[in-house]
């Protein structure tokens, strides 16, 4: 938890796309839409999410991070 707000902007990371499976994302948001859960603006907004896969190479130059899943804390930075 945060006991203050932080002071500057946090550095942009570059995302992990490897444990997103981005067909079995697209399917869940279709049945969303089929079952009238999701509006036709948070259809929108998931499919723009799910075309991020295909502009990942944005971030190419950036820095990858890795955490330790026990602790959380960093590991090392690529």
């Amino acid at each position: 938890m945060l006991h203050d707000l932080p002071q500057d902007v946090p550095e942009i990371i570059k995302p992990n796309y490897d444990a997103v499976d981005f067909a079995r994302l697209k399917s869940m948001v279709d049945k969303c839409v089929n079952n009238r859960a999701f509006t036709n603006e948070e259809k929108k907004e998931w499919l723009n999410f799910l075309e991020e896969e295909i502009t990942a190479s944005i971030y190419e130059d950036m820095e990858e991070i890795v955490y330790d899943k026990d602790d959380g804390k960093l590991k090392y930075a690529l």
